[in-house]
Formats: structure tokens, C-alpha cells, sequence
């Protein structure tokens, strides 16, 4: 009887987050502005000499500090350039076992096509200082991007924003919960987070960091896909209700993609910031 009644209890929740949820914007913003100040602060940590003098003067050129200062650049871009959006992510079916550039990716028109086209932008000294400093602003979001394991799957659910659900009592859907909603329930700020997992997180799981540097752009997406199909999805009940257990299984996963992310962003800025 009790299990009946926390049953029902839960559908009953459910169903009233289905309503007003669909009175709220959806998103498909990869980490949220603290996810992506996190990956940058890391990529920072691990840029060469050489790269770091280089980011500086771009930096300048944007009046910017650092890297978190221009980290959610593309998002903000996003609003008024929509043709942009599709550079945000990669529609990857969950059942595929490889990537697909024809059918993935058409016209380059994905986050793997963008990466690639403003890695060679910031990479050649033909173009001013300001078009490099914008393809830096795209690489640094796009990177992050890639590393959002929904952000490189797709259910026919738009990347499970359409996937509805309670995290840890929080009307939400599923594709915000990797967003910000694990980061926010860490309760640490994007400095925090990234200094925890450079200092902490890397000497704990003994991070094998000349590992992660290693693959293309491609496989780090079929990594992220995976990531995806096993825990995103994969450990989601059928009620779609996100508990503490929830929590508990992915946040070792979002730990990871935001650490991996921060390194692999240095390791592309310091080969086409090389001098």
C-alpha cells in the first residue's frame, strides 16, 4: 500500500512538471555558464607558455581577462545569429556505433564541423588578430560543447530537452539536468569546481593526462555519445524520477567531461597557438 501510494505520489508529481514545464523556454545551452567557466579555467591550468602569451594578446584584443571571460561568448552570439545553432552540437542517434559525417553532420553544419573550421581560422596568421580572437571564442565554447554527453546523442527527443523529469525534487527535463543541474547540486562555483578537480579529482583517480590529450575531435564525440547512451540515459528510471542515486552515478561521468574538456581545450589551443 505505501509503494502504491509513493508510486502514484510520483506520477502525480510527474505529470504536473509536464504541464509546467511546457510553460517554460527550453534550452540547449551545453553546461550552463558555470560549466563552461570550469572548463576554461582548466584549460587555462594546462596551456603552454607559448599559448598562454598568445591567448593574452587575443585576450586584449576582446578586453577580456581570461578564458572564463569569454567562455559562454557563442551562447550569447546564438541569440541573435540562429544559423549558429546547429554548431552547438551533434545529433547523434543512440544506437549508432560510429559516427556518420554525411548524415551527422551535413555541410559541416554541426559542432564537429566548427570546431575543425575555427581550428584552422585560429591557426593561421592570414587573418587578423580580431578574426583569430573570434575563432578562440568559438573553439573555447565549442570544445565544452562537444563534451556535454547530450550534446553528442540524440533520441529523437532534441537531445533530451524534451525528456521530462524531477531532479531531486527540481521540475526540470533531462537534458538540463547535465546542463547545470548535477554542477548546482555540487554546490561549488565554477573557480571551486575547477580547482577541486585539478587539484583533487586528477590526483585521486590518477588522471593519465598525456591519455586524454590523445584522439580526434570525432572520438572524443563518440566518447561523449557513449557516455550518453550508458549513464544519461541508461541509468534514467522509468519514471523519470532523478533521485539522490541519480546524482550519486553521474556525477562522477560530469566530472570527467568537464576535465577532459578543460585539458583537450588546452591541447588544441597549444598546437595552433604554436609559435
Amino acid at each position: 500500500m505505501n509503494y502504491n501510494r509513493t508510486s502514484h505520489f510520483k506520477y502525480y508529481i510527474l505529470a504536473t512538471s509536464l504541464f509546467i514545464s511546457g510553460l517554460l523556454p527550453v534550452t540547449g545551452y551545453a553546461w550552463g555558464h558555470e560549466g563552461h567557466k570550469i572548463i576554461a579555467d582548466i584549460a587555462t591550468h594546462y596551456l603552454s607558455k607559448q599559448a598562454k602569451s598568445k591567448v593574452q594578446t587575443l585576450l586584449k584584443d576582446m578586453h577580456a581577462k581570461s578564458l572564463a571571460d569569454i567562455a559562454n561568448w557563442a551562447d550569447e552570439y546564438r541569440h541573435d545569429h540562429p544559423e549558429t545553432g546547429p554548431w552547438h552540437y551533434v545529433d547523434i542517434p543512440l544506437d549508432a556505433k560510429k559516427y556518420n559525417a554525411a548524415k551527422y553532420c551535413k555541410g559541416g553544419d554541426c559542432v564537429i564541423g566548427a570546431i575543425k573550421k575555427y581550428e584552422v581560422r585560429l591557426s593561421d596568421k592570414a587573418y587578423s588578430d580580431s578574426a583569430r580572437a573570434v575563432a578562440l571564442k568559438f573553439l573555447v565554447h565549442f570544445i565544452a560543447d562537444l563534451h556535454q554527453p547530450l550534446h553528442a546523442a540524440d533520441n529523437n527527443d532534441r537531445g533530451g530537452n524534451d525528456v521530462h523529469v524531477i531532479f531531486m525534487g527540481d521540475v526540470t527535463n533531462l537534458h538540463r539536468v547535465w546542463d547545470y543541474g548535477i554542477i548546482d547540486k555540487t554546490g561549488m562555483d565554477a573557480t571551486q569546481y575547477a580547482n577541486y578537480l585539478i587539484n583533487n579529482y586528477a590526483h585521486e583517480k590518477s588522471v593519465d593526462i598525456n591519455k586524454i590529450r590523445k584522439g580526434s575531435i570525432v572520438e572524443w564525440a563518440m566518447e561523449s555519445h557513449r557516455m550518453a547512451v550508458k549513464f544519461a540515459y541508461g541509468d534514467k528510471p522509468k519514471d523519470n524520477v532523478l533521485t539522490k542515486k541519480y546524482y550519486k552515478k553521474c556525477k562522477p561521468i560530469v566530472d570527467q567531461q568537464l576535465f577532459d574538456a578543460g585539458v583537450r581545450l588546452a591541447t588544441v589551443l597549444n598546437s595552433v597557438l604554436r609559435i
